[in-house]
């Protein structure tokens, strides 16, 4: 069961709250996901992570963040251009803030439904 939960959310949500969830460390998740072939840099979501989880497109989200509806910071790779360019990170604290602000950005049918109630226990829990 954990591998599918892993499995499922790895590039989803954040890996400090997938340990929680899974209660096991940190370490224990990224040795485990290393294991199975993830990669996952940094906390928060990416476009493409976010989009998935919204039920999106990344040109979506990639809209809200030009139009300065959803914070993002770029990453700080070393991508090029032909390589699509630096990554956007979009932390937990600016998708609460964009879903506060912009809840009728979001059409609810579409959001990965354990993902969201997750999140939002999360949040409430803080």
């Amino acid at each position: 069961a954990d591998v599918n939960y892993l499995e499922t959310f790895y590039h989803r949500i954040p890996i400090k709250r997938l340990a929680r969830k899974l209660g096991r460390s940190v370490e224990a998740v990224h040795k485990k996901s290393t294991r199975l072939g993830y990669r996952k840099n940094g906390e928060g979501y990416t476009e493409r992570s976010l989009a998935a989880a919204l039920g999106v497109t990344t040109f979506w989200v990639g809209n809200r963040i030009k139009r300065g509806l959803l914070n993002a910071k770029l990453r700080g790779t070393e991508r090029v251009p032909q390589q699509g360019g630096d990554m956007y990170l979009i932390t937990d604290r600016d998708l609460m803030a964009f879903l506060r602000d912009h809840t009728s950005e979001i059409d609810l049918r579409k959001v990965d439904q354990v993902w969201f109630l997750d999140l939002l226990h999360e949040a409430l829990a803080t």
